[in-house]
Order: C-alpha cells, then structure tokens, then sequence
C-alpha cells in the first residue's frame, strides 16, 4: 500500500531529488502525526478524525493489537484491515491511471 503511494508521486515527479523531497513531504507529517512516535491523545480534537483515516494509523493500531495480545483473532482487526484495503485500492486504481512507463 505504501509502495502505491509512493508510485502515484513517481507520476508527478521526474528526478530523483524530487522524489525524495515529495516523499518526505508526505510521509513524515503521517508518521508524526499517525501516533508512530507518541500517542495522538496529545493532539487537538478537531485534527484527531482527520488522522483516524491516515492509512499508517490502521495498520499501527493492528500491529499493536497482534503484538499486546497475542491470542487476537483476525475478526478484531477487521475495521483497521478494512481501511488498509481502501486505501490499497485508492493507491492502486490512481496508479493504474496515471501510471505510465517512459523508456529512456
């Protein structure tokens, strides 16, 4: 999923500098933001449901329900396992569509 991200800024960006820069430019605030580094319990209210729908925030929240309670089902995960797969499917119909290879 984070791979079609990182495809659909290829479309936009023809340098590799460039690259670098417009990743770091999505993927830091997310990850700061996500609760990767500290909770966002700490954050304003009116910017928590606006990170409820980042797509690291699902997946982080899983991967700390499998690791805090090993014996997790698979139907628990089922909201943030959901959201992941929206966004996959955003991230992989944009690069369908705007993907194209360019021989150089």
């Amino acid at each position: 999923m984070f791979f079609l991200v990182r495809v659909c800024h290829h479309v936009r960006v023809r340098f590799s500098r460039g690259h670098r820069a417009l990743a770091n430019l999505i993927y830091m605030p997310m990850v700061f933001a996500s609760g990767a580094f500290f909770p966002i319990n700490f954050l304003p209210d009116w910017v928590r449901p606006g990170i409820e729908l980042l797509p690291l925030r699902p997946f982080l929240e899983a991967l700390r329900e499998v690791l805090q309670q090993p014996n997790v089902s698979v139907f628990d995960l089922t909201p943030n396992l959901a959201l992941l797969a929206c966004w996959g499917i955003l991230g992989f119909g944009i690069t369908l569509r705007y993907f194209k290879w360019h021989d150089e």
